[in-house]
Protein backbone atom coordinates (compact mmCIF):
# COMPACT_ATOMS: atom_id res chain seq x y z
CA UNK A 1 0.00 0.00 0.00
CA UNK A 2 0.92 3.88 -0.54
CA UNK A 3 0.00 4.91 2.97
CA UNK A 4 1.45 3.12 5.84
CA UNK A 5 -1.21 3.34 8.94
CA UNK A 6 0.43 3.58 12.65
CA UNK A 7 0.02 -0.12 14.46
CA UNK A 8 0.04 1.45 17.63
CA UNK A 9 -2.12 3.61 20.13
CA UNK A 10 0.55 5.86 21.42
CA UNK A 11 -1.29 8.70 19.69
CA UNK A 12 -4.70 7.90 20.24
CA UNK A 13 -4.68 9.77 23.58
CA UNK A 14 -4.00 13.05 21.47
CA UNK A 15 -7.57 13.47 19.25
CA UNK A 16 -8.89 9.73 18.83
CA UNK A 17 -7.71 6.51 16.56
CA UNK A 18 -6.31 7.57 13.65
CA UNK A 19 -6.13 11.36 13.74
CA UNK A 20 -2.99 12.90 12.88
CA UNK A 21 -3.11 16.21 14.38
CA UNK A 22 0.01 15.23 16.30
CA UNK A 23 1.64 14.38 13.21
CA UNK A 24 1.14 17.87 11.46
CA UNK A 25 2.31 21.54 12.93
CA UNK A 26 4.80 20.01 15.62
CA UNK A 27 4.07 16.38 15.97
CA UNK A 28 2.63 16.92 19.15
CA UNK A 29 5.72 16.92 20.88
CA UNK A 30 4.15 18.90 23.44
CA UNK A 31 1.17 17.33 24.02
CA UNK A 32 2.96 14.19 24.29
CA UNK A 33 5.58 15.19 26.71
CA UNK A 34 2.21 16.89 28.65
CA UNK A 35 -0.02 13.56 28.91
CA UNK A 36 3.04 11.62 30.19
CA UNK A 37 4.16 14.61 32.58
CA UNK A 38 0.54 13.91 34.23
CA UNK A 39 0.64 10.15 34.27
CA UNK A 40 3.71 11.24 36.52
CA UNK A 41 7.00 10.08 34.19
CA UNK A 42 10.02 11.93 35.57
CA UNK A 43 11.59 14.58 33.60
CA UNK A 44 13.80 18.03 33.67
CA UNK A 45 10.95 19.31 32.03
CA UNK A 46 8.80 20.24 34.58
CA UNK A 47 11.64 21.69 35.70
CA UNK A 48 12.20 24.11 32.92
CA UNK A 49 8.77 25.16 33.02
CA UNK A 50 8.50 25.52 36.79
CA UNK A 51 6.27 22.82 37.84
CA UNK A 52 3.35 24.65 35.15
CA UNK A 53 2.77 21.45 32.92
CA UNK A 54 0.75 23.29 30.54
CA UNK A 55 3.77 25.68 29.82
CA UNK A 56 5.45 22.93 28.01
CA UNK A 57 6.24 23.33 24.73
CA UNK A 58 7.60 21.63 21.68
CA UNK A 59 10.76 23.56 22.35
CA UNK A 60 10.91 22.95 25.87
CA UNK A 61 11.00 19.29 25.12
CA UNK A 62 13.83 19.58 22.48
CA UNK A 63 15.93 21.43 25.03
CA UNK A 64 14.87 18.96 27.42
CA UNK A 65 16.35 15.82 24.95
CA UNK A 66 19.19 17.97 24.12
CA UNK A 67 19.78 18.32 28.26
CA UNK A 68 19.90 14.87 28.66
CA UNK A 69 16.65 14.19 29.13
CA UNK A 70 15.21 10.50 28.82
CA UNK A 71 11.48 11.27 28.83
CA UNK A 72 11.94 13.87 25.81
CA UNK A 73 14.18 12.05 24.04
CA UNK A 74 11.48 9.05 23.79
CA UNK A 75 9.04 11.54 23.08
CA UNK A 76 10.71 12.65 19.96
CA UNK A 77 11.70 9.50 18.91
CA UNK A 78 8.23 8.18 18.55
CA UNK A 79 7.21 11.50 17.04
CA UNK A 80 10.37 10.97 14.68
CA UNK A 81 8.95 7.18 13.87
CA UNK A 82 5.60 8.27 13.04
CA UNK A 83 6.54 10.86 10.73
CA UNK A 84 8.77 8.76 8.90
CA UNK A 85 5.76 6.51 8.56
CA UNK A 86 3.88 9.69 6.70
CA UNK A 87 7.20 10.32 4.51
CA UNK A 88 7.49 6.48 3.57
CA UNK A 89 4.03 6.88 2.09
CA UNK A 90 4.76 9.85 0.01
CA UNK A 91 8.23 8.32 -0.91
CA UNK A 92 6.16 5.53 -2.09
CA UNK A 93 3.50 7.64 -3.76
CA UNK A 94 5.50 10.74 -5.14
CA UNK A 95 9.19 9.40 -5.35
CA UNK A 96 10.29 12.98 -4.05
CA UNK A 97 14.59 13.52 -4.25
CA UNK A 98 14.51 15.26 -1.02
CA UNK A 99 12.13 15.81 1.59
CA UNK A 100 12.65 18.95 4.18
CA UNK A 101 11.56 18.73 7.44
CA UNK A 102 11.13 21.99 8.87
CA UNK A 103 8.47 23.75 11.27
CA UNK A 104 10.81 23.78 14.34
CA UNK A 105 10.93 19.72 15.04
CA UNK A 106 14.51 19.56 12.94
CA UNK A 107 15.91 21.59 15.96
CA UNK A 108 15.57 18.09 17.39
CA UNK A 109 18.14 16.97 15.23
CA UNK A 110 19.54 13.33 15.21
CA UNK A 111 16.98 12.89 18.02
CA UNK A 112 14.00 13.74 15.34
CA UNK A 113 15.91 12.05 11.83
CA UNK A 114 17.23 8.90 13.08
CA UNK A 115 14.02 7.18 14.07
CA UNK A 116 12.56 8.87 10.97
CA UNK A 117 15.55 7.78 9.04
CA UNK A 118 14.51 4.06 10.35
CA UNK A 119 10.86 4.91 9.60
CA UNK A 120 11.36 5.31 5.85
CA UNK A 121 13.96 2.61 5.45
CA UNK A 122 11.11 0.01 6.76
CA UNK A 123 8.30 1.19 5.15
CA UNK A 124 9.28 2.80 1.96
CA UNK A 125 9.45 0.45 -0.61
CA UNK A 126 13.47 -0.05 -0.83
CA UNK A 127 14.28 2.17 -4.73
CA UNK A 128 13.03 5.28 -3.59
CA UNK A 129 14.39 4.77 0.14
CA UNK A 130 17.23 4.77 -1.61
CA UNK A 131 17.17 7.95 -3.36
CA UNK A 132 15.24 9.77 -1.04
CA UNK A 133 17.19 12.67 0.99
CA UNK A 134 15.65 13.41 4.36
CA UNK A 135 16.74 16.65 5.45
CA UNK A 136 16.65 19.59 8.06
CA UNK A 137 15.29 22.60 6.83
CA UNK A 138 18.36 25.01 7.64
CA UNK A 139 16.52 28.44 7.12
CA UNK A 140 14.59 27.95 10.44
CA UNK A 141 12.33 31.35 11.30
CA UNK A 142 13.33 33.17 8.26
CA UNK A 143 11.89 30.55 5.25
CA UNK A 144 8.70 32.56 5.02
CA UNK A 145 9.96 35.87 4.11
CA UNK A 146 12.93 34.32 2.18
CA UNK A 147 10.09 32.52 0.19
CA UNK A 148 7.90 35.58 -0.26
CA UNK A 149 11.18 37.63 -1.10
CA UNK A 150 12.09 34.93 -3.98
CA UNK A 151 8.27 35.05 -5.36
CA UNK A 152 8.29 38.55 -5.64
CA UNK A 153 11.90 38.89 -6.99
CA UNK A 154 10.49 36.51 -9.51
CA UNK A 155 7.45 38.19 -10.22
CA UNK A 156 8.86 41.64 -10.69
CA UNK A 157 12.05 41.34 -12.50
CA UNK A 158 12.24 37.57 -13.81
CA UNK A 159 9.00 37.50 -15.42
CA UNK A 160 9.35 41.07 -16.65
Amino acid sequence: GLYVPSDDDYLNWVKGPGFLVSNVWDLGLAAQAKKLIEEGQPTMMTELVRGKRDAVTMDVVIQAAHAGDQLAREVIEHSGLQLGIRIASIVNLLNPEVVIVGGGVEKAGAYLLEPVWRAVKRYAYEEPASLVDVVPAKLGDNAVALGAACWVIREVFVQA
